[in-house]
């Protein structure tokens, strides 16, 4: 059985999530959002999807249906085109540019984070992403953000779904 979901309790719903899922790793999180959807009369943190592919117009996969969700429910869109500038920018590189922002979530909200899609470059670079993150947010060594990491996987918060 898959422990990669949103939480069963509905109390835990007022948390906030960020959802990291390049390419084919978007597909869970549609089924997500249209959940939370249904949710709309009921407390519902905010939700965070970090998607990319390599260029907008090419394979920019649920893009109308991503659309609507900015525009009808309370989810914060960032994309990650890696092949449309000399600069190649990646979902890890969209974490890192929210650092302070992504820290409050993980560490003040106690938000979840799910990551799908790769397993040999992706999940492992935005692992390190979030290291970093909580290692500059805390002040504390590459080891002790990673002990964090470890308590988030511990408790659930942090959930992979990778190939």
């Amino acid at each position: 059985k898959s422990s990669f979901h949103l939480p069963q309790s509905e109390e835990l719903l007022v948390h906030p999530r960020i959802m990291i899922g390049p390419g084919t790793g978007i597909a869970p999180f549609i089924g997500f959002l249209e959940y939370l959807e249904t949710m709309k009369d009921k407390e519902v943190g905010e939700s965070y999807l970090f998607f990319g592919c390599r260029k907008r117009n090419h394979d920019f996969l649920y893009r109308k249906e991503l659309e609507r969700f900015v525009e009808e429910t309370s989810l914060n869109l960032v994309t990650a085109f890696s092949r449309e500038t000399e600069n190649v920018v990646y979902v890890q590189h969209k974490l890192l540019e929210r650092s302070n922002e992504m820290a409050k979530l993980i560490l003040e909200k106690e938000g979840f984070i799910y990551v799908c899609g790769d397993a040999r470059g992706m999940s492992k670079d935005v692992t390190a992403a979030l290291t970093a993150i909580i290692q500059t947010s805390k002040q504390c060594s590459p080891e002790e953000a990673g002990q964090v990491i470890a308590q988030l996987i511990q408790s659930g918060r942090l959930l992979y779904d990778v190939w």
